[in-house]
């Protein structure tokens, strides 16, 4: 029998996964929040990385923002984790 592997998720989609993970951990599942850490002045920039259709992407250097703000080390919303059941 063999198994085949899961299906691989692009950078975007591990690190919206990782985003979400991180604002229910560190910020109490509030976007808004992280939204304010970050300095964002429309919170809404928050939610358009979160949204379920058509999401903005999370590039690099704002991924490295979210990690420090997030507390997190760089790099860490890059890497699969696992989830929690």
């Amino acid at each position: 029998m063999t198994r085949t592997a899961p299906p691989l998720q692009s950078i975007y989609a591990i690190r919206r996964d990782n985003l979400r993970a991180l604002i229910v951990a560190r910020f109490g599942n509030v976007p808004a929040r992280m939204a304010e850490a970050l300095g964002f002045g429309q919170r809404s920039l928050i939610y358009s990385y979160l949204a379920a259709r058509k999401p903005k992407q999370i590039g690099f250097i704002q991924a490295r923002r979210m990690e420090r703000v997030g507390r997190k080390p760089p790099h860490w919303l890059d890497q699969p984790h696992q989830k929690s059941r």
